[in-house]
C-alpha cells in the first residue's frame, strides 16, 4: 500500500513533466486526463483494500439541539380504511 501511496507522487511529478514538454494543448489535455484516471484508480483501489487508512470518513453525528434518534415505524392495516396506518414510535 505504502509504495502505491509513494507512486501518486511520481506519477503526478511525470504528469506535470510530460504536460509542459507537450505544445498541442489537446494532447495536453488528454494526457492529463490519463494520468488523472490512472491516480484516481490507484486511490480507489487504497481505500477499498485499506479503508481505514485511505478510505473516506463517514460521520454519522446529530446536532447538540437535535441528537440522532432511533425509530420504528409500525404498520397496522385499519378494517376502516383500504390503507395501512402508519406509527412512528422513537426508541430510546
Amino acid at each position: 500500500m505504502e509504495v502505491w501511496q509513494e507512486s501518486l507522487d511520481e506519477i503526478a511529478d511525470e504528469a506535470l513533466a510530460e504536460v509542459k514538454s507537450c505544445e498541442d494543448p489537446k494532447i495536453a489535455s488528454a494526457l492529463v486526463q490519463a494520468y488523472r484516471a490512472k491516480i484516481d484508480t490507484r486511490k480507489w483501489a487504497m481505500s477499498k483494500l485499506a479503508p481505514k487508512k485511505y478510505g473516506e470518513a463517514l460521520k454519522l453525528s446529530g446536532d447538540k439541539d437535535a441528537p440522532l434518534a432511533i425509530q420504528t415505524i409500525v404498520v397496522q392495516p385499519d378494517a376502516k380504511q383500504s390503507k395501512p396506518k402508519a406509527e412512528v414510535k422513537p426508541e430510546f
